[in-house]
């Protein structure tokens, strides 16, 4: 009786049977089960229970990696096998091999009868050299298939990045990579864009003296990219670099005063999408940093106001200018302009004096009488509260 397949059903083997019985019976692929029961005439019965496997198939190996090129530590190994027993990796030289029993558990991902297998096995005896190997996978069969044995140039000494250097200049960002490695491959950077997707491009596929030298061009905003230098091993060497790029010149689009006099009090208006410095200049080579912070912004445009103490140059003729910086180094310059200091307050000269209501019909006039000592004298202006009360 089949005790998996069998369905409680018992298929009789012989009648009369002398001691022994001989035939060949077909089972099922894999692991059986069965129950073998020998009955006399009087009722009388023994039973034995047999379990084994049945693998008519031999094993397949499909392929192997690396083939060409360099090895390093990594190794791989596909295979057809339903039933696998054994995976053994042999390696050495000169027909001398080592070899490492494969647990198939931990190191392979199966899909059906498919194995993958990753190994990584210290082969850094050869670095510099040649070596062989090849893969065995055994079933329960003991059917064995035997990969090729592939001969291949070892290199366990990964790249290195001696000196990461680059530039920005608007857009463009100018990279000088200096590389310390015998079997260069390629130099390659990694990013994630503004969808989150992860991207890869190449940045050299050849050195010159030892130097990968590429301009690449980003949008405009930060960006922070892994660098990654590859042997043909397949061994890397990264460093991660932060940028900012900006391809539009920053804009002083009108600065205050215009012209006439200074008191000390200084505007700028611009336009740059990343300003990093606003400085006013001034007098004898004199300058001072505006605070950022406490600009208005409205959207790109920037108004910005500085006061600084100009006593020292009162009465005299100075100039002055603004001067943007953006984030990657732009600079624009406004437009010097030539003015006369005057931080000298005007003095009334008759404070409790300078005007007199009129008298009888001319009780509703108002007559002002001003002293005053200014220099530079502008107009006297007056305000005043309306019936409702309004300025």
């Amino acid at each position: 009786i089949d005790n998996v397949n069998g369905r409680g059903r018992w298929n009789r083997l012989c009648s009369n049977c002398d001691d022994s019985y001989l035939m060949n019976i077909n089972f099922r692929e894999g692991e059986n089960n069965i129950t073998i029961k020998a009955k006399d005439r009087n009722n009388q019965f023994v039973e034995v229970v047999r379990v084994f496997s049945v693998d008519t198939n031999k094993p397949k190996v499909k392929r192997v990696s690396p083939t060409k090129g360099f090895a390093s530590n990594e190794f791989k190994v596909e295979f057809k096998e339903s039933n696998p027993a054994s995976l053994m990796f042999y390696y050495g030289a000169g027909g001398v091999y080592e070899n490492l029993s494969i647990d198939i558990s931990d190191f392979c991902s199966r899909d059906r009868d498919y194995y993958e297998c990753v190994i990584n096995q210290d082969v850094s005896a050869y670095d510099g050299g040649e070596m062989d190997y090849y893969f065995a996978v055994t079933d329960i069969a003991d059917n064995v298939d035997e990969s090729k044995v592939i001969t291949i140039d070892v290199d366990m000494t990964p790249p290195v990045i001696d000196d990461l250097e680059f530039v920005v200049d608007g857009k463009y960002v100018f990279f000088d990579i200096l590389i310390d490695e015998e079997y260069f491959d390629e130099v390659m950077y990694s990013y994630v864009d503004s969808k989150g997707k992860y991207k890869e491009k190449r940045l050299c596929s050849r050195l010159v003296n030892g130097v990968c030298e590429k301009r690449v061009t980003f949008q405009d905003g930060p960006h922070e990219i892994s660098i990654f230098v590859k042997d043909e091993a397949g061994q890397n060497d990264t460093e991660t670099v932060s940028f900012f790029t900006d391809s539009k010149n920053p804009k002083i689009l009108k600065t205050h005063p215009k012209k006439g006099f200074a008191s000390g009090f200084f505007e700028a208006e611009f336009m740059e999408a990343n300003p990093e410095r606003l400085t006013l200049h001034f007098g004898d080579n004199e300058s001072t940093d505006v605070d950022l912070g406490s600009c208005v912004i409205d959207k790109m445009k920037y108004y910005c106001d500085v006061t600084v103490d100009l006593s020292f140059y009162d009465g005299e003729e100075i100039d002055y200018y603004f001067e943007l910086e953006d984030k990657v180094g732009n600079i624009a310059t406004s437009k010097p302009i030539d003015l006369t200091v005057d931080t000298t307050d005007p003095v009334l000269n008759n404070p409790s004096l300078f005007w007199e209501q009129g008298i009888g019909r001319y009780a509703r006039y108002i007559y002002f009488d001003f002293n005053i000592t200014e220099e530079n004298f502008d107009e006297i202006t007056y305000t005043y509260l309306d019936s409702r009360g309004k300025m």
